[in-house]
Order: structure tokens, then C-alpha cells, then sequence
């Protein structure tokens, strides 16, 4: 019997081990896409710090255009000082937050905030008890039990009626990049139909390098959004829109981005 009894423990390791190995692997996937280290650095690339040049560049054009609004506008510049500190630059003010920052990163890549490099927007849930806005159910809706793991959203569970785009505004277009923040922070998926989402999803668009970003960010947001300032909640944790601003993000040059989305993809075949 106590053989038996040993067997059993470790028959049972060897379960979880192989129900989590894969988890497991991705995540060290991702660790590495994150540091910089899944792809080789290539010196001709646009440097990231460029990229958000760029991105200043684009976000004063749609401010012009009216298209966003100047408190959307979140600036800030973050660096490594020669006393291997670092700083970040906000208006007038230069704080040091060496204490934020998790890791270094290859010389060609630049720390920025979320909100610097993209603007979002958060869902709504219409009042339940108002059947009108419900009923009849012709436009897709997103709920978090909709998005499956690094996946896309081509049907929902729920659907709300044409007098509900009154309240919800403008659907989220097809090809929109998808990430919850409430209870499971950070899983991401990629809308395949327009629709509209709850309050715990936000539709996050790039204000440059779209196509490259929406890539990088899919995979690798899952992985920074929980290292991100989260608050606990009754069934799990939570961002707020303040955590969700200021979640860091590792830049790395568009071109690499391309490459480290590709290396990914070629890797979770493998899994």
C-alpha cells in the first residue's frame, strides 16, 4: 500500500505537469517576447523611439482633425539616465521610476505607457430591465465568455437592439483589438464582426504602426497587463482607467515587431 500511495502522488505530478506545460510554455514564450530576446535585434530597424515620434506626430494630426480630444492626448517620455536610473517625463515634471520598471531592454527599444501609443475605448452594459434595448437582438455584443484566449470573436451569446446604438454609440469595427480588464485581466482576441462590448472589455486602437502593434499587443498584453497596477475584486482582479493608462509597455521597433509575432505564431504551432 505505501507503494501504491507514492505511485499515486506521483502519477498525480505527472498530470499537472502535463496539464500546464503548455501554459506554461507559452508563457515563457511571451517572457521572452516581452525582454527582447525571442528575435535577434537587427541595426538597420527603425529604432522604437522613432516609432513614437511618429506616433506624437499622428496624435497632433488627429487632435487638428478633431478626431480626438486633447485630454486623450497622454504624453510622456520615459529613459535610462547615465546613473542607470530611470525617468519618465510628463509635462513640466521629470519623476524617477527605476522602481516601475521590471527589466532592461535592447538599446533599439524604448519603455512607453499604453496610452501614449494608443487610445481606447471601455464598453457599456445596457440597463437589463430595459427590454427595448434588448429586444429584438440583432447586434453582437461582447461579453468576456465571448473571447476566447488569443483568438477573434465572430459571434456572441447576446445581442442588443438597433435602439441601444443610442446609448452605446459606435459599434467596434471589424479587425479591433479586444482586452479585458475586470476579473481575467488582460486576455485579448480580435473582433471578426462589428460589435459592441460591455464595461469590462476595451477596444484599443494604435495611433501609428496599427497593423504591427495590434499584432505585438495581442500577444504580449496578456502578459503586461498583469504587471500592471491591479486591484483585488470579489471574483478576481481588476484595472481601472487610471492602471490601464499607465500599464508599461516594452516598444520594440515595428520591424521586430512583425518578427516577434511571426516567431510566436510559428512557436504555439509547436505547442
Amino acid at each position: 500500500m505505501p507503494l501504491v500511495a507514492r505511485y499515486g502522488k506521483s502519477q498525480k505530478q505527472l498530470d499537472d505537469i502535463n496539464s500546464e506545460i503548455k501554459d506554461r510554455l507559452r508563457k515563457s514564450v511571451l517572457q521572452e517576447a516581452i525582454q527582447g530576446k525571442l528575435v535577434s535585434q537587427v541595426p538597420s530597424d527603425e529604432p522604437a523611439n522613432t516609432l513614437l515620434e511618429r506616433i506624437r506626430v499622428e496624435k497632433q494630426k488627429l487632435l487638428k482633425a478633431g478626431k480626438l480630444k486633447k485630454k486623450d492626448i497622454v504624453d510622456s517620455v520615459i529613459f535610462k539616465c547615465d546613473d542607470n536610473k530611470y525617468y519618465e517625463i510628463i509635462g513640466c515634471k521629470t519623476l524617477e521610476i527605476s522602481d516601475e520598471i521590471p527589466f532592461d531592454l535592447p538599446e533599439s527599444w524604448s519603455w512607453c505607457r499604453l496610452a501614449s501609443i494608443a487610445h481606447y475605448r471601455i464598453g457599456k452594459t445596457p440597463a437589463r430591465g430595459e427590454t427595448a434595448y434588448w429586444e429584438p437582438g440583432t447586434i453582437p455584443w461582447v461579453s468576456i465568455s465571448d473571447m476566447k484566449a488569443y483568438g477573434t470573436v465572430d459571434h456572441t451569446k447576446e445581442s442588443v437592439s438597433p435602439k441601444a446604438t443610442s446609448l452605446l454609440g459606435q459599434k467596434s469595427p471589424m479587425g479591433t483589438l479586444l482586452m479585458s480588464f475586470k476579473l481575467t485581466v488582460g486576455r485579448t482576441a480580435v473582433l471578426d464582426i462589428d460589435a459592441y462590448h460591455n464595461e469590462a472589455i476595451i477596444s484599443i486602437w494604435p495611433f501609428a504602426a496599427q497593423e504591427a502593434l495590434k499584432g505585438f499587443l495581442f500577444y504580449t498584453l496578456p502578459v503586461l497587463a498583469n504587471l500592471g497596477d491591479s486591484k483585488d475584486a470579489i471574483k478576481g482582479k481588476t484595472l481601472n482607467t487610471n492602471s490601464i493608462n499607465n500599464l508599461l509597455i516594452p516598444l520594440p521597433p515595428e520591424n521586430e515587431q512583425f518578427r516577434i509575432v511571426k516567431r510566436i505564431k510559428e512557436l504555439y504551432v509547436r505547442l
